[in-house]
């Protein structure tokens, strides 16, 4: 039997992000009472403001098994964001990141790549981390490496044997956590899609 909580979560007016330590209290409040954030059901959703606007927003369920409950987590909330002019990720930021959200035995729960923007006009895109830790420290400490396999740049399509390939070499260090689909740029010039998978090691 379960039991389920529901929070809408507001995102900047201008900028389509949000608040990392308000988000925190969201989902440590909607954590409380044996009932743990459900990732499958972590949406980006759109409201309404004055009738007229429409703004995005996080939907997070939150559910509660009565029988077996999961232990007590505390989280941690991080974020990051795509260069501004060319929205393509660097890959070394990206990963200094998720490093040191990592710090201290938090392990990456859940992740999400959301569309945002500078100065309420200009488009660019978002990366939003949850981490969690179990109150009895496992004594666990993770760290996090990133994979890119560029899509083939003619046809925008991926290829199945580079990109298996790719996977396997990086399976052999660690466990996928969450991929994404992002870009990057040749010369400083030609966009390029790549796919962008976040790989974990535990010690």
């Amino acid at each position: 039997m379960f039991k389920f909580k529901f929070r809408l979560f507001p995102l900047g007016f201008l900028t389509g992000m949000f608040d990392p330590a308000k988000l925190l209290e969201i989902i440590r409040e909607g954590s409380q009472d044996g009932y743990r954030i459900l990732r499958r059901e972590f949406t980006f959703e759109v409201r309404r403001k004055l009738v007229l606007f429409v703004l995005p927003a996080f939907g997070m369920v939150f559910r509660r098994e009565e029988k077996n409950q999961d232990p007590e987590y505390d989280y941690r909330v991080t974020t990051y964001c795509t260069r501004f002019f060319t929205r393509t990720v660097n890959l070394k930021k990206l990963q200094a990141t998720l490093d040191e959200a990592s710090a201290g035995g938090y392990e990456m729960y859940y992740g999400l790549k959301y569309p945002a923007r500078f100065l309420f006009i200009f488009p660019r895109e978002a990366y939003m981390f949850i981490f969690r830790k179990p109150y009895t420290d496992d004594g666990k400490q993770y760290k996090y490496f990133i994979q890119q396999t560029p899509y083939r740049f003619f046809t925008g399509t991926i290829d199945p044997q580079k990109y298996e390939a790719d996977l396997n070499t990086s399976g052999g260090k660690g466990q996928i956590k969450v991929s994404f689909r992002d870009e990057r740029r040749l010369f400083g010039i030609f966009r390029q899609k790549t796919a962008v998978v976040v790989f974990e090691t535990t010690s």
